[in-house]
């Protein structure tokens, strides 16, 4: 099983349990939303962690193009909400990140309370 931190379209609108520090969460027109790395530990995404087999990974990853370039897969670390970095162990889990997008920012890091 693989795991995926999902943040937007792919999350299915359910409460965040999770949040992956150090990355900004951007609208492309009211269409989709989608990340990028800051580096920056006061930027944050609000998300949850799914089980997918490879299967269905590879068809996460058609959905968002990774083969045109349009998203990449990262390896990162994300901590359950109301938790803080040091405070518990991280869960390891994949991320797709946006590569080249025009940026408009969602403040409070969370797709569905925008």
């Amino acid at each position: 099983m693989n795991k995926l931190f999902t943040y937007g379209t792919l999350r299915q609108g359910t409460a965040a349990t999770h949040y992956l520090s150090g990355y900004k969460l951007f609208n492309y027109y009211d269409k989709f939303p989608y990340i990028q790395r800051t580096g920056d530990s006061h930027d944050f995404v609000k998300g949850n962690v799914v089980e997918l087999t490879d299967k269905e990974l590879a068809e996460c990853d058609r959905y968002e193009n990774i083969a045109k370039g349009l998203y990449t897969r990262e390896q990162v670390e994300v901590y359950a909400l109301g938790e803080r970095n040091g405070d518990v162990a991280a869960e390891s889990t994949q991320v797709y990140v946006a590569l080249d997008i025009a940026p408009q920012p969602i403040a409070s890091g969370d797709w569905y309370a925008r």
